[in-house]
Parts: structure tokens; C-alpha cells; sequence
């Protein structure tokens, strides 16, 4: 009688994954091979000082406007017995309330890991952000862009090996700064659109509140009819509905103040300025009007209101410079902004450009800077409605931190290969006008994004 064959004591039973574990395993050495490859590619930077400030944040505090409740960044730093007297002349920029030194003793970052205060005793936050770092193995540095690099070792300081500053002069070129701009071979040097939008610093904002004291309205001088105030909104009405334009012009200075510094001392005056409202026109008005002036030059926009007979002109001392068929609608509302940057104007009517110009290209050798400007808006025929009043200014740059006054001085001829760089807050920033240009060989990578504060999460143009 034949025997079973026996079965082999060797052979391993095959057991069936999970599906869940399949998922869980494909997930995560994906994850780790992104997080090598990003690792790889790109590099978190943590922001040493406030020299590029507001744009990005070294350490810094939140300051909360008791009057108008407007938020705002300060340096951490200014508890230091050199720095302990600028906290005197510490000013909101929306409405000039001043702080004392106890307000700032209690400020503290409004971010994770700042908060919650039983948790965490520092004061002061920093800003991070993603740099790319092989970008510039593939194409020079352009201008206007914020680069990461080694600054030249007899300049570091504090431990701070990487530096961040934005490119301003290419190789060969001789850079130039007059009246707060950029001059490249004698010709001025226009941010491009979407730059220039976020470098744009706010100084009066109409939606902000009144706690302390009242200052929207005390803020604004009327020209050719009264000025109405009330839950955030203004009603300006001609004295002569007829024929007669009304105006509301900023009363305050505009200057360059930055809060981050804490110190208005130094400050110039601004005639690269914005304005922007949201407007409600009656249907008699026949135009909504943004003035810019700049010395004793007005750039005036006049918006036609559709069916009031006039047309959308832009004028320079009142001479028309160009016209556009866009009308605002009666009895609804338009957003109007209106700019006057890099001797460039431009005129937007619900975010599309409607007019624009460009004067005064080159540098006038014999030519003095403005010293004063005025903003305001404004409304031709019958009363309208403006609320999301917005003033702000452009950065401006001035020859060096030690003689800020001085408003023109050659800065530097770039040598081949070689790159200048300037911080965006040019009152407190050790730059190339300091020590001098930087080798393209010194470039760590380009700043393409901001990650921490989580408020700040986005890309940096």
C-alpha cells in the first residue's frame, strides 16, 4: 500500500497585505523621496535682521494701535540700552498715536510659537521662507529679485552667514539714487507691476476705527464742498452741483517712515504715492476724481460717470496726456486706484489699467527732488459715496544710512560679474552702499516663498 506523499515542512504560507498598508507604504516613501528631493533643491532660511523689513521680518513684535486697532511689526531689539530711546517717538502709521515704552515692553508676536505666552517667554518672532538654490546655477540674478548670498567676511556679524537683500545693479552697470529712486546708467529703473505691488506701505486706511480720538475726518482738508464722516464711510459733496469739483486732500506729511525702526527722525518726503476708494456716484455726478501731486506738478484722473458728458482723461499740470473710453457706473460701485511710482502714473478702474504714463526717464543733473505732495480724491457734479479709503507710498531709497538727508549720490559702478544689492528698509540696512558689491559665486539661491508666519504663507515675487 503506497504511502501519502508528505507535505515539505519548508513551505511558507503566503499571507495577502492589507490594502490599507499598501496605501500607508506607497504614501510614505513617497513622502520621504519629496522630502529628499526638496531638501536637495530647495533650503529654509530664517530672516537675521530687519533690514528688508516690512517686505520680510527679522525679530520682531506686533504692536496693536490702541486708537485705531491697526496691527503692525516692530524690531525686537529696541529694549537694548542703545536702541531704548527711539521707543519715545514710536507712531502708528495709519494715525500717528503715539506708544510708550511700556506699550512695547508688553508687545509680543501674534504667531505660533510666540503664543501662548505660558509656553513660550521670547518677545520677539522671525520670518522664514524657501529659497531656491540651484536657480542661479542656470541664469544670473535679476533685478529686483530677493537673493539669498555670503556677504563679504569682514561684514558678518552675529553669527549670520547668509544675508538677504534685493538685487538692484547688474554686472556693468553704474547704479545711481536720487529722490528715493533708482537710477541704472542714468536712466531711472521701473519696478515691474507686480514688484511694485508689494512694496506699496500703507499710511491711512478710512476703514480702521476711532477709539481715543477722532482723526478720519480731521485728517482730510475740503476744497469746493463739505466732507460727511460716519461708519467708515465718506459722503463728499460739491458747494456747486452744477459746474464745481470737490475735493478731500490729505492733511498729514507723507514721509518714509517705518515703524519697524521706531524712529521718524530721519524721514523723508514721499512723492511716490497710491490712493485707492471704493466709490458710489450719484446719477448726477459726472466725474470721480484721484489726485496725486508731486512739488508743485498735479497728475489728476477723472473718471467719466457714465451719462454725466465728460471723458476719462488723465492730465499732467493740466495738460491731457491720455484719455479711455471706460465710464463708472451711476448709482453703483467702482474701485478706483490711482499711482504715481517711478515716474510712472497709472489709473485702474475695478483692477483694469484704464490710463497710464510714463515722464521724466532720464536724471535732470540740475534738478531738485519735491519737497512736499498732496494726495486726495474727489468728485465733479452731485455728491457720491467713498469708503475703503486707502493713502499708501512706494519705498524709498537713500544714499546711506549715516546721511540719510542727502539725497543723490553715486552709489557704485558694478564690476563685471559682480551684483548690488539693497535692503528694502534703507533707513536700517548694512548694504552694498556699506561694503560694496557681491560676486555672483557668493549667491546662495533665489527667495521664491515665504512659510512662516502661517499669515504670511505665499509666494514672494
Amino acid at each position: 500500500m503506497k504511502s501519502k506523499p508528505r507535505k515539505s515542512s519548508s513551505a511558507v504560507p503566503l499571507h495577502r497585505v492589507h490594502p490599507l498598508r499598501e496605501d500607508i507604504e506607497a504614501f510614505a516613501t513617497a513622502g520621504v523621496l519629496a522630502l529628499i528631493i526638496i531638501n536637495f533643491l530647495f533650503a529654509a532660511f530664517k530672516i537675521p535682521t530687519g533690514s528688508m523689513a516690512p517686505t520680510l521680518l527679522g525679530s520682531h513684535r506686533d504692536m496693536l494701535c490702541s486708537n485705531c486697532r491697526h496691527v503692525f511689526p516692530t524690531g525686537g531689539d529696541k529694549l537694548e540700552p542703545k536702541k531704548i530711546d527711539r521707543i519715545q517717538e514710536f507712531l502708528c502709521p495709519i494715525c500717528s498715536f503715539p506708544f510708550k515704552e511700556e506699550d512695547y515692553r508688553n508687545a509680543r508676536c501674534m504667531h505660533f510659537p510666540a503664543r501662548p505666552e505660558f509656553m513660550f517667554r521670547q518677545s520677539g518672532g522671525w520670518q522664514y521662507i524657501a529659497v531656491d538654490k540651484f536657480v542661479y546655477d542656470f541664469r544670473g540674478p535679476r533685478r529686483w529679485e530677493i537673493a539669498v548670498f555670503h556677504p563679504p567676511p569682514e561684514v558678518i556679524r552675529r553669527g549670520h552667514r547668509n544675508y538677504v537683500k534685493r538685487v538692484i545693479g547688474l554686472p556693468g552697470e553704474s547704479i545711481e539714487i536720487f529722490g528715493g529712486d533708482i537710477y541704472v546708467d542714468g536712466a531711472i529703473a521701473r519696478k515691474p507691476s507686480n514688484i511694485q505691488a508689494n512694496l506699496w506701505r500703507t499710511v491711512y486706511d478710512s476703514s480702521t476705527s476711532e477709539n481715543e480720538f477722532d482723526f478720519h475726518r480731521e485728517l482730510w482738508r475740503v476744497e469746493g464742498g463739505e466732507l460727511e464722516f460716519a461708519l467708515s464711510k465718506f459722503r463728499l459733496i460739491p458747494n456747486d452741483s452744477a459746474q464745481g469739483d470737490a475735493l478731500a486732500l490729505f492733511r498729514r506729511e507723507i514721509t518714509d517712515y517705518e515703524p519697524y525702526n521706531g524712529e521718524p527722525s530721519f524721514s523723508m518726503p514721499m512723492a511716490d504715492l497710491k490712493i485707492g476708494f471704493t466709490a458710489r456716484p450719484a446719477a448726477e455726478t459726472k466725474a470721480l476724481i484721484a489726485v496725486v501731486s508731486a512739488g508743485d506738478t498735479d497728475y489728476v484722473a477723472r473718471i467719466a460717470v457714465a451719462g454725466g458728458g465728460e471723458e476719462t482723461t488723465l492730465t499732467v499740470a493740466g495738460e491731457i496726456v491720455a484719455r479711455s473710453p471706460a465710464r463708472a457706473d451711476p448709482g453703483g460701485e467702482s474701485k478706483i486706484e490711482f499711482w504715481n511710482a517711478d515716474h510712472a502714473l497709472g489709473v485702474t478702474l475695478d483692477g483694469e489699467t484704464i490710463l497710464s504714463h510714463q515722464y521724466g526717464d532720464l536724471i535732470d543733473a540740475d534738478g531738485e527732488t519735491p519737497e512736499t505732495s498732496r494726495i486726495g480724491f474727489g468728485v465733479s457734479g452731485a455728491a457720491a459715496e467713498f469708503r475703503n479709503v486707502g493713502v499708501s507710498r512706494d519705498i524709498y531709497y537713500v544714499r546711506d544710512i549715516y546721511n540719510p538727508s542727502e539725497r543723490r549720490g553715486l552709489v557704485r559702478d558694478v564690476p563685471v560679474g559682480e551684483y548690488l544689492l539693497l535692503g528694502d528698509n534703507s533707513h536700517n540696512s548694512a548694504d552694498s552702499r556699506s561694503w560694496g558689491t557681491v560676486p555672483r559665486k557668493d549667491f546662495v539661491g533665489r527667495t521664491f516663498m515665504a512659510l512662516y508666519p502661517l499669515e504670511r504663507l505665499g509666494p514672494i515675487p
